[in-house]
């Protein structure tokens, strides 16, 4: 009974922060993400030669191109997840050239052509940071995402060691998410003009 009760008040908090985010218009989002971009290239910009899991902005989320391009620039690697949806999966596939190497997808979510699935998918291992999306966050790097779990699956199994950094509009932050035993934490979550470590280790 407890977890049904925490799976229906996540289903409800998932509906009104998504409505809350949608409520931003194109120039609020813009602005917004420029901020959280700076930020997040003023803390981890001297690490842009790293090894980079970045998801790839979707509708209202907090968009992520600038942080891309900064790092590409840097000569860093970037991987952006792909859904293997057969198997319920997510892999991370490098890019060079997000013009050139995505489109459309899962969901209609931008992802790297089928043909890099091939040849350009990245050992999770060596992911130095996780620049992961969601819908709601608190303060102890809760998280509520979509519901696939996709996310919570590849960074418990496949990229452990990754840094979690979470992007999120101020207007997404509540005081306490209801976390159940297979949802991961943020390390760090990041907004307008805050950033802050979680007290999740």
């Amino acid at each position: 009974m407890h977890k049904s009760h925490q799976k229906s008040k996540k289903q409800l908090l998932r509906r009104a922060y998504s409505r809350s985010r949608d409520s931003l218009s194109a120039e609020e989002q813009k602005n917004k993400s420029d901020l959280i971009s700076d930020i997040f290239i003023d803390i981890f910009g001297l690490q842009s030669t790293k090894c980079f899991f970045v998801y790839v902005d979707y509708r209202s989320e907090v968009q992520t191109n600038k942080i891309i391009d900064f790092i590409l620039q840097q000569g860093g690697i970037v991987c952006v997840p792909a859904v293997v949806s057969q198997r319920a999966k997510m892999v991370a596939v490098q890019i060079k050239s997000p013009a050139i190497d995505l489109a459309p997808g899962f969901k209609g979510i931008l992802e790297p052509l089928p043909e890099l699935l091939h040849h350009c998918i990245v050992d999770a291992e060596n992911i130095d940071v996780a620049v992961i999306p969601g819908i709601a966050f608190d303060k102890n790097g809760g998280r509520i995402g979509y519901g696939g779990g996709y996310y919570d699956r590849f960074l418990q199994n496949d990229a452990p060691q990754a840094l979690r950094v979470g992007l999120a509009y101020k207007l997404q932050m509540i005081s306490t998410i209801p976390m159940e035993s297979h949802d991961i934490f943020m390390d760090y979550i990041i907004c307008e003009f805050s950033a802050f470590r979680t007290q999740s280790q």
